[in-house]
């Protein structure tokens, strides 16, 4: 009999595979019920190789969806860092502030891409928002999630990329804000297309996904891209950049502190 990947899946996410064995010594992290208070095995997924985003046929239900977090379960990872936007300002979630992948796209050029902004577009319809499954199911399976976002973002042009959906509006039509050709030798493997953090307007729109991030859903915090489309201007501007990534961190850290007050955190 054939098994489908989809049905693969779903029974190991459904199966209790061995845990890590804990040490005698191991600090008590949390209740039966309860998440872990603090992370010490994390596990990376960037919301799309391994998801069924890519990976499932449609219809996408959301129960699929949550097969990212079902397959961690009693697996001795006890945090889930997720990958919640793209490269180029889409998100892969029903955001407020941000475009959402496949939003702006008119008419698909990939395949691969196309299936995943149709499965979220499909989710939303049916009044399910990615990023709240994924939280609430990774709480059922009593692991931390941590969202993860870009901070740098990357540049393109409407005519060749449009069809791919992982640019948003913002970044299509501000391309006064890329970092452009550099002519120091460390550039030489630097994205020039890069957008530059030197930039308030730019700023803020980040620091508008990191916060709704934190503040709309109930997540344990958030992972921020700090190693790729680095640095996060020209390279002989570094010293600019520094205290203005310092005051954007420490308005970061000021909604992340109010969040856990308001969610009891």
């Amino acid at each position: 009999m054939t098994m489908h990947r989809r049905e693969f899946l779903q029974a190991v996410g459904a199966s209790t595979p061995a845990a890590l064995p804990a040490s005698a010594d191991a600090p008590a992290t949390a209740s039966a019920n309860q998440p872990p208070t603090e992370p010490r095995v994390l596990l990376y997924d960037d919301g799309r190789h391994a998801s069924p985003l890519y990976q499932y046929a449609p219809p996408l239900t959301p129960d699929d969806f949550v097969i990212t977090v079902d397959q961690l379960a009693d697996s001795g990872v006890d945090t889930l860092v997720y990958a919640a936007g793209l490269e180029g300002g889409t998100q892969i979630y029903d955001s407020r502030v941000a475009q959402t992948w496949g939003d702006n796209v008119k008419q698909w050029t990939h395949p691969v891409w196309y299936r995943a902004g149709r499965h979220l577009k499909q989710l939303i319809d049916d009044g399910h928002d990615p990023l709240e499954l994924i939280c609430r199911r990774a709480h059922q399976q009593k692991l931390l999630l941590l969202a993860g976002n870009w901070i740098s973002l990357q540049g393109a042009d409407r005519a060749t990329e449009g069809g791919r959906g992982r640019q948003s509006d913002f970044v299509f039509d501000h391309a006064q804000f890329e970092v452009g050709p550099e002519k120091d030798p460390r550039a030489r493997h630097a994205h020039p297309r890069r957008f530059s953090f030197l930039h308030q307007v730019v700023r803020d729109e980040r620091l508008a996904v990191f916060e709704e991030m934190l503040t709309r859903y109930p997540t344990d915090g958030v992972e921020i891209n700090l190693t790729e489309f680095v640095p996060l201007c020209r390279f002989d501007e570094v010293d600019r950049l520094s205290p203005l990534l310092t005051e954007w961190l420490r308005r970061l850290r000021k909604t992340a502190d109010r969040a856990a007050q308001d969610q009891g955190r």
